[in-house]
């Protein structure tokens, strides 16, 4: 008898032990009733004082967190300085005598939430797992506002068009960081709210792998900033060294084969936007016909512009209020009005709206010799309203599918090197419907951009007075 009392006793004894968690930590007397895949989780955020058990000491795994709650978590978690607070509180509904008021404060002097209103934080609202995910983003510092992100874990779920707009990026920068997963395979379940053994477990992996999810994504931020800050760099920098660009225009009717084409080759040399010099050449050409060839150069320098006349060898200068803009690339897109746009135009639009398109890296490619990363945009007619605005988007899209049912591709690749781009190209392809005829009409135009010599000056000087024949 007394020995089955003794074996009643080690039993009962072993199940107590097996339902608390202390070593030196919160004492939470329920972790049994946790999931499996959570229990590891509360027990080490138990040990490090994290979570705590209520009144009787259950931390109740399966229940719901609320805002505030969570507040208290990620700012126990990351340690932040509770005691640096504003004396009044900032949002009414958390005062300064509610249990979270330094934690809520202090997450939101981190930037690590935001009021539900300006005045309102709703700290007993059940927080949602797309919320979570917003937090927990924030909580690392690991993206940027504006940068582009390309949704490609959230893709896989089948709930992923119920995730809102403003935690799509950050839902996927949680996934990507290892943070956060679906409730399933094929679901996440944005709106469903999270519950406490869920959140241990992201919080587990925050504080473990903090600063390897921070330094990985800071190399990928900018990285993937890269492009941004050099064309930024292109667009709005004072351009100082050598621009070389071809490029080409060809329409062929693929039922006979006959062509037109336009090719033009130029080169620019500056100094600044007073000290310029171009060549270009451009050589027009079509099926059955003589190439006729055309040049233009041009030196600005003190003000004074002077253009050739190839006639007769002479030039003809004019006076400038200010300094000249480089010449730069034309590249003929047919969906633009005129068709002959300036890469330095289209460079422009694209850093606008830089943020909304898909960018793809390509890896490495050698240009003259320089490794340089390979960034690449691809557009059809539907993806380009990503690069305009809606207004422009409307008439181009009519345009297109009138003139090319609607099939059309833009490519544009920029390659880049110590934080600047030493190539660009720009390349559209359609087919059209000759009028006339009613055969199919390829139109294809490209062009490459090379810059040179970046950073370096060059000896420009204006024409002898002798080869000076007018002066406008």
């Amino acid at each position: 008898m007394l020995k089955k009392k003794f074996l009643n006793l080690v039993i009962v004894l072993t199940f107590a032990l097996s339902s608390i968690v202390s070593a030196d930590g919160a004492t939470i007397k329920d972790i049994n009733t946790s999931s499996n895949y959570a229990r590891a989780a509360i027990e080490y955020l138990a040990q490090q004082n994290v979570i705590s058990g209520d009144k009787i000491g259950n931390f109740n795994p399966q229940k719901a967190v609320t805002r505030a709650e969570m507040v208290v978590l990620i700012a126990k978690a990351l340690k932040l300085d509770t005691s640096n607070i504003p004396a009044a509180a900032t949002f009414r509904d958390v005062p300064t005598n509610n249990w979270a008021f330094k934690y809520v404060e202090a997450a939101y002097r981190e930037g690590i939430i935001t009021g539900i209103s300006a005045t309102e934080f709703k700290p007993d609202v059940q927080i949602t797992r797309e919320e979570m995910a917003v937090i927990f983003v924030r909580a690392l510092k690991i993206m940027d506002k504006d940068v582009k992100i390309e949704l490609s874990n959230i893709s896989v779920y089948s709930d992923q068009a119920n995730i809102s707009s403003w935690a799509k990026k950050q839902v996927e920068v949680a996934i990507e960081a290892g943070l956060m997963n679906g409730v399933s395979s094929t679901k996440f379940e944005p709106k469903k709210a999270a519950n406490k053994e869920q959140s241990a477990v992201v919080i587990e992996r925050l504080m473990k792998n903090k600063d390897e999810i921070t330094a990985v994504f800071r190399e990928q931020n900018n990285e993937e900033n890269a492009l941004y800050l050099a064309l930024d760099k292109l667009v709005n920098g004072s351009f100082v060294g050598e621009m070389r660009s071809q490029g080409e225009l060809k329409l062929t009717d693929t039922i006979t084969n006959l062509y037109t084409k336009e090719r033009f080759d130029m080169t620019d040399k500056q100094n600044d936007s007073y000290t310029v010099a171009s060549y270009s050449k451009a050589i027009e050409e079509a099926s059955n016909q003589t190439a006729a060839v055309s040049e233009y150069q041009s030196v600005t320098i003190d003000k004074k512009n002077f253009e050739k006349d190839f006639a007769d060898n002479k030039w003809v200068q004019t006076n400038l209020n200010t300094g000249n803009v480089r010449v730069y690339a034309p590249f003929f897109d047919p969906i633009f009005e005129g068709e002959i746009i300036s890469s330095i135009d289209m460079n422009a639009e694209l850093l606008k709206y830089f943020s909304n398109i898909d960018v793809k890296k390509e890896g490495i490619v050698y240009i003259s010799g320089v490794p340089a990363t390979k960034y690449v945009m691809d557009f059809d007619v539907e993806t380009i309203k990503n690069s305009m605005s809606e207004e422009d988007y409307v008439i181009v899209k009519a345009f297109a599918d009138e003139v090319f049912q609607g099939k059309l591709s833009h490519r544009y690749e920029f390659y880049v090197a110590n934080n600047t781009i030493i190539k660009q190209s720009f390349q559209f392809d359609g087919n059209l419907i000759d009028e006339n005829t009613g055969n199919n009409i390829n139109y294809h135009s490209y062009a490459d951009i090379y810059y040179k010599n970046l950073g370096k000056k060059f000896v420009i000087a204006a024409p002898p007075a002798a080869d000076i024949k007018a002066v406008n």
